[in-house]
C-alpha cells in the first residue's frame, strides 16, 4: 500500500495506480502487436511500487539504486519514470503517468568510463548557473540516471575511480575541477542508478558508495510462484508449453 497525504483514502494499494486495474481489477494484461516486445510491460504491483518510490524519493532530492538481475526491467523502469503528461494520461505499456518537474538526464557506465568522462557528459547536460555551479533548469530539479553502475574496470589497487567520484557526488553535491582544482557545485541534482549482481564484468559495490542510497531489490513478480508460466522479470511473462 502506498500513503496519501490528501485525499480520503489514506492507504490505497498500489494496483490503484494502474486505472486498468482500477475499473477492472480481474483484467488480464492486453498484448498489442503494435508495441516492440522489448517495450512491453507488464503492470505488476511490484513494478508500480518500484516506480511510485523512484519518483518520490528522485523528486524530493534522494538517491535511489535499483539492484537486480538481467531482464528484472530496470531499465525500462527508469524511461517511465519522471515523465510530464496530463493527468489522467496512459503510456503504452498502460502505467498511469505521473506529473513531473524533474528534467532526466542519463549517462551509461561501460567497462572503459572514466571520473573525466562522468564530469563532462553531466557538465554537457546541466545548465551552467555561475563558474562553480551546475544545475537543472530555472524552477526544475534534475535526476541523473546511471546505468550499470558497477560496470566499470577497476585500476591496479582494486579501486573503481568513476565510482569514487559518483560517491563525492552523492555524498557532497559536487566534486572537484580536475584541470584547475576547484570546487563544482550540483544544485538541485539527485541520481538513479541501476546494478547488476556480481557475475562477469559486473563489480561488488562497496558500502562507502551503498551507504548514501536508498536501494530497491528488484525481484521476480507475481508470475514467479505459477508453474505454468516463466517469468522474465517485472516487464513480461510468457506461458510455457505443455
Amino acid at each position: 500500500y502506498q500513503r496519501r497525504v490528501h485525499g480520503t483514502e489514506l492507504y490505497p494499494p498500489f494496483r490503484s495506480e494502474d486505472p486498468e486495474a482500477a475499473v477492472n481489477p480481474d483484467s488480464p494484461f492486453a498484448y498489442s502487436d503494435t508495441r516492440a516486445f522489448t517495450q512491453m510491460l507488464v503492470p505488476t504491483k511490484e513494478l508500480l511500487r518500484y516506480k511510485w518510490f523512484t519518483e518520490i524519493l528522485g523528486a524530493s532530492g534522494k538517491d535511489v539504486l535499483l539492484y537486480g538481475g538481467s531482464g528484472s526491467g530496470k531499465s525500462l523502469l527508469q524511461n517511465y519514470s519522471f515523465i510530464k503528461e496530463a493527468e489522467g494520461e496512459v503510456d503504452d505499456t498502460g502505467i498511469a503517468k505521473r506529473k513531473s518537474n524533474c528534467k532526466k538526464l542519463s549517462v551509461c557506465f561501460t567497462w572503459h568510463t572514466t571520473a573525466d568522462t562522468l564530469q563532462k557528459v553531466l557538465e554537457s547536460k546541466l545548465e551552467k548557473k555561475r563558474k562553480n555551479l551546475f544545475s537543472a533548469p530555472s524552477f526544475r530539479s534534475a535526476v541523473v540516471f546511471v546505468y550499470d553502475v558497477n560496470i566499470p574496470k577497476a585500476d591496479e589497487s582494486g579501486t573503481i575511480p568513476v565510482l569514487e567520484c559518483l560517491r563525492e557526488m552523492v555524498e557532497h553535491r559536487g566534486y572537484y575541477d580536475r584541470s584547475k582544482y576547484f570546487w563544482k557545485q550540483l544544485h538541485k541534482t539527485s541520481f538513479v542508478c541501476t546494478a547488476s549482481p556480481e557475475s562477469g564484468g559486473y563489480k561488488k559495490l562497496s558500502n562507502r558508495l551503498l551507504r548514501h542510497f536508498n536501494v530497491c531489490l528488484l525481484y521476480t513478480s507475481d508470475a514467479a510462484d505459477d508453474l505454468l508460466c516463466v517469468d522474465l522479470g517485472g516487464r513480461r511473462i510468457i506461458k510455457k508449453k505443455k
